[in-house]
Formats: C-alpha cells, structure tokens, sequence
C-alpha cells in the first residue's frame, strides 16, 4: 500500500516540479536582464490619450487626475486625459471636469462592466477625431510615475506597439493584505514579464498602465468580459503581435487594506483566469504547432502564454505545495529506504526552495519596503483565504457586472 502511494506521489509531484522548473528559469532570466539591460528614457516626441474607465471614483479619481496634469515630466500638450464615467452613482463625473479632462457619461442597464465601458469610450474618442500616436489604459485609483510617458515613447520609437508598464502597489505598508499583494505583484507583474525579454516572450496584460499603438487598438475589438485585458492579450498574441514589458515605467494602484474588501476583485479575476484557461490554451498550443502561421518567436511566446495560464496563482501553488511536502515527508518517515520516497521528498523540498527564492527575488528585484518583509509572516492566512476563495467560485455562478472594489476611503 505505502509502495502505491509513493508511486502516486511521485506521479503527482511531476508537474508542480515542471512549473517550479519553468519559474526558476523565469528568477534567473529576470536577474540577467535587470542586470546586463540599459534603460533609456530618451523620447518626448510621441502624442497619447490616457482613457481611465471610472464607477463610482469620486474620492480616488481626483487624486489620479492631479498626478497625470502636475507630476509627469512631459510635454502636457502631447497628452490628453479621458475619462469614461460609467453608470455612476455619484459625482465621479463632475469631479473629473474639475480638471482638463474629456469626461464621456455612459448609462446603461444591462450592459455593464469595464469592458463594455472601455469598448464604448474608445468608439467614441475615434467618432470625436481623436488620433494620438498611442493609447494608455489606467485605472481610477493610479499614480504613474514621473518619467512615465518618456519611457514609454522611447519603447514606441524602437518599434514595440504594445507595451504593459509595471503594475505595483501604492499602499504596501498600510496592512498585512496589501503588504502581501505586493509581493505577489512583485512576481506576477515583475519577475515573469521582465524574465520572458530574454527569450522574446510576450509580457501579458496586467489591466492597468496599457499601452497601446492606435492602430492596434483600433483593430482589435475590447472585450467585455470578466478578464479583458486576458483576452484582448490573447487576441494579439494569435495574431501575431506580443506585449512588451517597460520596467521603469512605473504605475501604482490602492490596494484594499482588508482582505473581505478583495474579495470581489480576486473572484473576478480568478473566475477569468479559469474562463481564460479554457478558451484559449487549446487554442495557443493549435496555433503554436501549426507549421507556417507564425515566426518561430511567436509560436515560443504562444507556448510561454499557455504556461502562464495553467500555473496557479502563487498563493494557491505554495499551499498546494506545502501539502505535497507533507504527503512525501510523512511517506519518507514510514518508509524512507524506498527510492521513490526519497526522489519524492527532494521533488517537494525543490519545489517550495524555488518558490521561496522567486518570491525574495521579485520582493529585491522591486525594491520592497522592509513593511513587505514584515507582512510575510501573514503568508499562511494569505494562502487559506485564496484557497476558500478559489473552492466558492467552482461553488457559485459567474456574474460579468462591474462590482467596485471597496477601497480604502476612510482612511
């Protein structure tokens, strides 16, 4: 019996050990690259059109406004600012037109969301003449840092035409949650896309700090579902066209500072993730195989894109992890003279290692405030939560509507 469950075991530890193999790789890749890689911010030429979607942001909104017209380091006459105030409630609207922004109400009753207020917005920028050379998507509660439109009008003029900056957190020593969604954006939005320039793969979209040349957006449909940035990577990625990572062009966005106020952004986002899975990893592999469609480049990005979709999110493959450790260690006690229980155990103790030193260095490779350091102690909780809150979505029905994530306004 024990001799059955080694072999289990070790059938089972085979694919975590893949991913932990392929994230190790993506650690070391984004430590050459940050290291042997010269940023330039040399570029002031482009013109833009920030578009931020907005439900109910009258406290948040006005504070992102002030950092775009007074804190960047630009031409401010080779920019304008659009917001999309979409079935509001309250006075979102009228505080945006409190500075030189373009305001576009929309009111409907049924469809609702980001995605459908960004296709909207944008159709309506194009019926008003507009044309800047790019178009960057920015949440409501987002800083941009200084340099930001420099940096990216230097990545246009070397010919990328889409480009996702690097989303972080702007409240990471506020509590333990946002402290501990730090450090997992540390990894997702750093370590991987900065480690995929080695190979030329494409960085993916995280929803907020987008850019895009005009004439890509404008031939690509905005989809309105629970993850559109997903999709809309997705649909570029098939079509021949990859995301570029810019790591010192910085946006950072409010985190809730309580792990009940996240909740319904993290069941968004990971019911899409699933739902993202399931459409289109099929379809990257089909596409990636088929001889002839694409260069090599994309047919390796496509297959990196299918790995991004199918490893778990950092919290739920640590705690999944952590339970394969205990399986292959209790086997070992039992029956530690068994070849397949000792290779097990090592595949485990290999698997939490690499998963310990990619978050350290995603956390040193950021620049993370000791805070982060501290709130890695909260890490268990972290890990329990995303595990309940990944069983209720398999347990509920999917919802498309656009639920405002609490912020933190009281503060």
């Amino acid at each position: 019996m024990i001799s059955l469950l080694h072999t289990a075991t070790f059938i089972i530890l085979i694919v975590p050990i893949l991913m932990a193999a392929y994230l190790l790789f993506l650690t070391v890749s984004a430590w050459l690259v940050t290291a042997f890689s010269k940023q330039t911010d040399v570029g002031q030429d482009k013109t833009f059109l920030f578009v931020i979607p907005a439900h109910n942001e009258e406290t948040l909104l006005p504070v992102t406004l002030k950092n775009l017209f007074t804190d960047i380091d630009y031409d401010s006459s080779k920019y304008e600012v659009v917001i999309i105030a979409d079935n509001c409630t309250d006075s979102t609207a009228t505080k945006a037109r409190e500075f030189d922004a373009t305001v576009l109400e929309r009111f409907h009753d049924t469809l609702k969301g980001k995605g459908y207020a960004l296709e909207w917005g944008l159709a309506e920028c194009w019926k008003a003449g507009k044309n800047p050379d790019a178009v960057i998507i920015l949440d409501a509660d987002t800083i941009v840092s200084a340099n930001f439109l420099t940096a990216i009008s230097a990545n246009l003029n070397k010919g990328h035409q889409v480009i996702q900056s690097f989303y972080s957190v702007l409240n990471p020593a506020e509590s333990w949650s946002a402290g501990l969604r730090y450090a997992a954006l540390s990894v997702l939005h750093f370590v991987r896309p900065q480690g995929r320039r080695i190979y030329g793969g494409s960085a993916g979209l995280k929803g907020n700090g987008m850019v895009f040349a005009t004439e890509v957006i404008k031939n690509h449909q905005w989809s309105a579902s629970l993850t559109e940035d997903i999709e809309f990577h997705m649909d570029l990625l098939l079509s021949g066209t990859k995301v570029h990572f810019a790591p010192n062009a910085i946006v950072w966005a409010e985190m809730p500072n309580s792990i009940d106020d996240a909740n319904s952004q993290n069941e968004r986002w990971e019911t899409g993730r699933i739902e993202m899975a399931k459409k289109y990893v099929p379809k990257l592999i089909g596409s990636a195989l088929r001889p002839g469609t694409h260069s090599k480049g994309n047919a390796i990005a496509k297959l990196d894109a299918v790995m991004e979709h199918i490893i778990p999110p950092f919290a739920l493959f640590n705690g999944l992890s952590l339970a394969l450790l205990v399986v292959s260690a209790v086997l070992f006690f039992f029956d530690g003279t068994n070849s397949f229980a000792i290779r097990n155990l090592y595949g485990a103790l290999f698997i939490i290692a690499v998963q310990i030193i990619y978050l350290i260095s995603g956390l040193v490779l950021t620049k993370a405030p000791f805070a982060v350091y501290k709130n890695l102690l909260y890490a268990p909780f972290y890990v329990l939560w995303k595990l309940l809150l990944v069983f209720r979505i398999f347990t509920k029905e999917s919802d498309d509507s656009w639920v405002r994530t609490a912020r933190n306004e009281g503060s």
